[in-house]
C-alpha cells in the first residue's frame, strides 16, 4: 500500500509541475499574438452621408481660408473612413472657383457661382485628411494637398 501511495504522490508532483508551465509551442502563440498590430477597419463612404458630407465641407472651410475667391465642390471623387480613435475620412474632390471674392463676413455660397469660362475658370484637384475624434465634436484637417487642373 505504501509503495501505491508513493507512486500517486510522484504522480500528482509530475502532473502539477507539468500542467503549471505551458509548453514551448503555447508560449510561442502567445508572444506572436502580442506582436501582432490591428490594422485599421477601412470602409468605403456614402458621398450621400451626412457625416462624410460635413467632413468635406470642413476642408472646403479650411482650404477657402487661404484663398482670395471662394471654391466650391464640384465632384466628390473617392472617400474612405478608417476608424482610429474616432473617424478619419480620406477622400478626393474637385473644387471650382466661384464668382465670389471672400470678404470678412460670410458670404451665402448659395448665391456663388461657379465659373466656367474659358481663361477665368480655375479647378484643383484636392486630397483630404479629415479626424474627428469619438470625444469630441472638434475636427481635424491632417492632410490637404490640392493641385491645379490644366483643363
Amino acid at each position: 500500500m505504501a509503495g501505491w501511495q508513493c507512486l500517486l504522490a510522484v504522480f500528482s508532483v509530475v502532473f502539477v509541475s507539468v500542467s503549471a508551465f505551458p509548453s514551448p509551442n503555447v508560449k510561442k502563440n502567445h508572444e506572436t499574438d502580442q506582436d501582432i498590430v490591428p490594422k485599421p477597419l477601412v470602409l468605403k463612404v456614402d458621398k450621400s452621408d451626412q457625416g462624410f458630407l460635413a467632413m468635406a465641407e470642413f476642408a472646403l472651410q479650411e482650404f477657402n481660408k487661404k484663398t482670395t475667391q471662394i471654391y466650391d465642390i464640384m465632384e466628390y471623387l473617392q472617400a474612405n473612413v478608417q476608424m482610429i480613435e474616432g473617424a478619419v475620412y480620406i477622400f478626393d474632390i474637385v473644387l471650382g472657383k466661384t464668382n465670389c471674392p471672400v470678404v470678412t463676413h460670410e458670404t451665402a455660397r448659395r448665391e456663388c457661382r461657379v465659373i466656367e469660362t474659358e481663361g477665368q475658370s480655375e479647378f484643383f484637384l484636392c486630397h483630404f485628411i479629415v479626424w474627428k475624434p469619438a470625444t469630441a465634436e472638434k475636427k481635424q484637417l491632417l492632410k490637404s494637398k490640392c493641385q491645379k487642373l490644366i483643363l
